[in-house]
């Protein structure tokens, strides 16, 4: 990942802060990965104006939400935690780790469901409880152009044609970047279903394998 982050999730799996993963209309490299709980946060100027919205309302209305720049519906990166606690009350609120995510430097994650149903995860910073990154992993949270958690490469490819691969090495996913956005496209994919052919460390590769399914989307 570069600088990364990194969408239904699997309990205990690692990912490192450089598998934060992306994809873009061009091909790009992953760069230098910084601890999570040493990466600056810049706070936006503004959050969403949530005080007209109740709990139940935020939670009814989620399938709305979308997946943006640095921010997720109401949940902004740099946001409290105890903001996001308070918006997401009438979720289900489940603990665990930024290295569940792909992120070291052992922060705190939580993850929140909806009727039994993960609909999103926030990894905190370690040391002043800020989102550091936002994960997407229900279907129904779509970006503007319908881009959404749970589709194949296949899919991916008919909005980014040129869409390449990278491996992470410490965990063995596969993941894609899109660097305009700050986003990550995380597949958890292992030694037996690759989606592409990594003949060098670091190198990215055109998609061999298409029926892969993404897992879900970091925002960072």
């Amino acid at each position: 990942m570069k600088n990364k982050i990194i969408i239904v999730l699997i309990s205990g799996v690692l990912l490192t802060a450089n598998s934060c993963n992306k994809a873009t209309k061009s091909v790009m490299s992953p760069t230098t990965p910084i601890p999570v709980e040493i990466t600056p946060i810049i706070l936006p100027d503004s959050f969403p104006d949530t005080t007209s919205e109740s709990a139940s309302d935020i939670i009814d209305n989620y399938s709305n939400w979308k997946i943006q720049k640095k921010s997720l519906g109401p949940i902004s990166i740099g946001m409290d935690v105890k903001e996001v606690n308070t918006l997401l009350s009438s979720f289900k609120k489940q603990n665990a780790y930024a290295e569940d995510f792909g992120f070291s430097g052992g922060s705190p994650a939580y993850i929140y469901s909806d009727n039994n149903e993960q609909i999103l995860a926030i990894v905190q910073t370690l040391n002043n409880k800020k989102v550091f990154a936002i994960i997407a992993i229900s279907d129904q949270l779509k970006t503007e152009d319908g881009i959404h958690p749970k589709m194949s490469v296949a899919e991916f490819l008919n909005f980014y044609p040129t869409m390449r691969f990278f491996l992470d090495p410490m965990n063995g996913w596969e993941y894609a970047e899109e660097l305009t956005k700050d986003w990550d496209f995380i597949f958890t994919t292992n030694s037996k279903n690759r989606i592409g052919v990594y003949t060098q460390p670091e190198k990215s590769t055109l998609p061999k394998r298409t029926t892969a399914i993404n897992t879900w989307i970091t925002i960072r």
